[in-house]
């Protein structure tokens, strides 16, 4: 990730709206938990957005949140 990575995210202004950062580890074996991590991660964000907009207002939202996972 660059600056130009997060000026793009920071110009994103549409409603729902998600960004994941999260630490991972470069070697074993702790890296071996990172996905998990991340899938706990995107959990709990679509949870939350679901809880905040509703989840018919955010179904198609929420269908997409598996392509980076």
């Amino acid at each position: 990730m660059n600056h130009s990575d997060i000026r793009q995210l920071q110009a994103v202004t549409q409603s729902p709206c998600v960004t994941i950062s999260l630490p991972t580890h470069r070697t074993a074996p702790d890296n071996l938990q990172d996905h998990i991590r991340v899938k706990n991660v995107v959990v709990q964000a679509t949870e939350r957005i679901i809880s905040d907009y509703g989840k018919r207002s955010c179904a198609d939202f929420v269908a997409t949140r598996a392509i980076g996972v």
